[in-house]
């Protein structure tokens, strides 16, 4: 589909032409037609997908078309002055060639320049809350004859604390309106908010959550608080990270950090509240030259940021809410070019990964190739087998003696050693039941036993007495068979042992925790070898789908 299709007026295709814009995004392409017809509207839709077109330019057609009558005609609500200036750039392009007049308000500057607009009269209003509410006690803005209202980015609208001026803007404008609202994401105060503004909606949800980040290069570094400048110092040697975005949590923070970047003669700027206004346009005209090499923001701040071409994102830290990671990535990868996303992680972070990891439905792979790797961090992404390991090399690092043992069954990736899905190996003693563990391993300081389920129930009494005897025992095993019934020695073992670890895949299908090892091969055998290719890590919720599907399947 063209813009040509849309039944756009002629003005704005040749405003859109010299933009370069042919073709609509799939909002635009979903939203332009029901907002031509005068209908309310509910967006759900992520950043980059071209959303301030999809009701900036039905907005202007019908302004054009209407009778020009004098006074503010649309109001556009949205959260910051990046993202105000932005829309106002926005309306500059499209509105070039039909007469529509706009004008741009918001807090932290001189209202002198702002009310001066006003006053030349406009049928476009974009504000802030704020600003919008000081003009209007003051006189200078008459909301009487609105026709349009558009809430732009609801979600950050109450994260920044923004629900009473938005209950007060609504008390001041016609209750008969056509009222459009957007927002990224759809809690239950956003829903509720929704319900109460808007009449008989037309819903559209493009981009779900998790295709915004498919086509970016995601990878996440563990490394401690104190570290993360030296890492970050040590990426940025590579030149081909050209033009970054850096995300911190805090002001201070992102000050901060551009002194320690300056100071090594690497050009950054920070953007936030507390910056001028004065100074966060010229930072960001900066970056978008590329005058600046790198842009550190706040998530408030980078609202509205959009640069061509933007190589790399970093989170310097990462976001306590798993869907503003969403927004902060989706900066890079635009328009068809390539995006690389590098996140830092640190121990106290790691409850925020799972949750990214979970509602993006990925596993982010991790760089282990830097000086500063953490333990901690390698554990996290672990599995069982990789775990063991772990914990048997640092015993032979101290010096103790290690004998592990597997099934004699399972060859699956080498006949002696035990192999992680990391690729990593560690030579083992294959047996055929638990008692020859206990004859082989009575004058060892640390028994490893991998893939424990495969054992007979034996096993629970001959690590009780090896760990009576003063040895330590190390065991790595599945908790569930493919059923999703206990397997083997194993329930046993979590009761005698003094320690239990419970080590998480992610489910294949949604990013959730794995609750079970869904079979993808039809055989009832209980141990059945080949967990390549005849397994699948499911949630609890995807195994239950999976099971009925399965049942389904038999019952044809």
């Amino acid at each position: 589909m063209t813009f040509k299709e849309l039944d756009l007026i002629e003005p704005i295709l040749k405003a859109l032409q010299q933009t370069g814009y042919t073709t609509p995004t799939p909002i635009q392409e979903q939203a332009i037609p029901v907002l031509l017809k005068g209908k309310d509207l509910l967006g759900c839709a992520q950043t980059g997908t071209g959303k301030t077109a999809a009701f900036a330019i039905p907005l202007i057609q019908r302004l054009y078309q209407s009778d020009h009558k004098k006074g503010i005609k649309a109001l556009i609500l949205t959260p910051t002055r990046e993202l105000a200036i932005q829309i106002g750039e926005n309306f500059d392009q499209y509105a070039g060639y039909t007469g529509v007049k706009h004008a741009v308000i918001f807090g932290g500057v001189p209202q002198k320049a702002q009310v001066d607009a006003l006053k030349r009269g406009v049928q476009v209003l974009i504000a802030t809350p704020g600003r919008l509410l000081d003009l209007q006690s003051q006189g200078c803005i008459s909301l009487k004859g609105l026709e349009y209202f558009v809430l732009d980015e609801a979600d950050r609208m109450l994260d920044m604390g923004f629900i009473h001026d938005i209950k007060k803007v609504l008390k001041l404008i016609p209750a008969r309106r056509q009222t459009l609202f957007f927002s990224a994401t759809m809690p239950s105060e956003i829903e509720k908010l929704a319900d109460s503004m808007l009449t008989n909606p037309e819903k559209i949800e493009v981009t779900p959550v998790s295709s915004t980040v498919d086509t970016i290069r995601q990878s996440v570094y563990f490394v401690e608080k104190k570290e993360k400048k030296d890492l970050l110092l040590h990426l940025l040697k590579n030149p081909e990270i050209e033009s970054v975005l850096i995300f911190t949590r805090t002001k201070h923070g992102a000050d901060k950090l551009a002194r320690i970047l300056n100071k090594s003669e690497i050009g950054a700027e920070a953007i936030h509240g507390n910056k001028s206004q004065n100074a966060r346009q010229r930072a960001l005209t900066n970056f978008k030259d590329h005058t600046t090499r790198v842009l550190i923001a706040t998530d408030i701040a980078a609202r509205g940021i959009d640069v061509n071409q933007l190589s790399h994102v970093i989170n310097y830290e990462l976001p306590n809410i798993s869907e503003t990671y969403v927004h902060r990535i989706g900066r890079t990868g635009r328009a068809g070019h390539d995006g690389i996303a590098i996140s830092f992680c640190e121990s106290e972070e790691l409850p925020y990964l799972k949750d990214i990891q979970k509602l993006i439905g990925l596993q982010i792979p991790v760089v282990k190739d830097h000086p500063w790797v953490t333990v901690e961090g390698e554990k996290a992404q672990a599995g069982k087998t990789e775990e063991l390991i772990r914990r048997l090399k640092r015993a032979e690092f101290a010096r103790q003696s290690v004998e592990i043992f597997k099934p004699s069954i399972d060859t699956r990736y080498a006949e002696q050693d035990v192999v992680s899905h990391e690729g990593n190996s560690i030579p083992s003693t294959p047996v055929d039941s638990s008692a020859s563990i206990l004859l082989l391993g009575s004058d060892t300081d640390v028994v490893g036993i991998d893939e424990a389920q495969f054992f007979d129930e034996n096993l629970i009494d001959v690590c009780n007495e090896l760990a009576n005897r003063g040895t330590r025992v190390i065991v790595a095993g599945l908790d569930l068979d493919f059923k999703g019934v206990p397997f083997g020695p194993m329930p046993g073992l979590c009761a005698v042992a003094d320690e239990v670890t419970k080590v998480h895949a992610i489910c294949v299908r949604c990013g959730a925790l794995a609750y079970v090892s869904h079979r993808t091969v039809d055989d009832e055998k209980r141990v059945l070898l080949g967990e390549q290719t005849a397994y699948e890590p499911l949630c609890r919720a995807c195994y239950q789908k999976a099971i009925e599907k399965d049942n389904l399947k038999h019952q044809v």
